[in-house]
């Protein structure tokens, strides 16, 4: 009887050791993966008992979490900063240069040299007046004219036999 007594202590304890092994090697664990972490808090917070002889792990588990929720935080911050700076490079800078091109537009137009009215209306006679276009000029209304005139001689006869007055260009003055 002594014997199954030491038995059942000697396997209680090793049990029981065991389960003291697979609380320390929680330790490491718990360090790195806060969802683990989490999962043996709550575990501790059920069981006074478990959390006093289990200090270290509680408070390695609640600085896991906290860790994970300071980088999450930083992402965030990270993450908020990127898309502000986006928003300015792809968004603001291309909206403030067409700003600056539509104020600034006058300013080019002003800066180009001026074109008297005086200037440009003497140059359209001197054109006009030239040998090479007053010749086209001639050659031109000489064609329109005698398109017109083909033109009235097919067309067809109107009723009551009258034929309408054909309109025939007139010499440029």
């Amino acid at each position: 009887m002594s014997q199954d007594k030491s038995n059942a202590g000697q396997k209680l304890f090793s049990v029981e050791h065991l389960e003291q092994q697979t609380w320390v090697g929680f330790y490491p664990e718990a360090r790195k993966d806060a969802a683990l972490a989490a999962e043996i808090l709550t575990e501790l917070e059920r069981d006074e008992d478990f959390r006093r002889r289990h200090r270290g792990l509680y408070l390695c588990c609640q600085r896991s979490i906290r860790i994970q929720e300071y980088r999450d935080m930083r992402q965030q911050r990270i993450g908020a900063a990127l898309r502000r700076l986006f928003a300015v490079l792809f968004v603001a800078w291309p909206a403030a240069a067409v700003e600056v091109a539509r104020r600034t537009r006058n300013l080019a137009v002003d800066c180009l040299p001026e074109t008297s009215q005086a200037t440009t209306d003497h140059r359209v006679r001197r054109l006009m007046e030239s040998d090479a276009f007053s010749q086209a000029d001639r050659s031109f209304r000489d064609r329109a004219r005698e398109a017109a005139d083909r033109s009235d001689d097919q067309m067809p006869t109107v009723a009551m036999g009258d034929r309408p007055t054909p309109i025939r260009p007139t010499a440029a003055s």
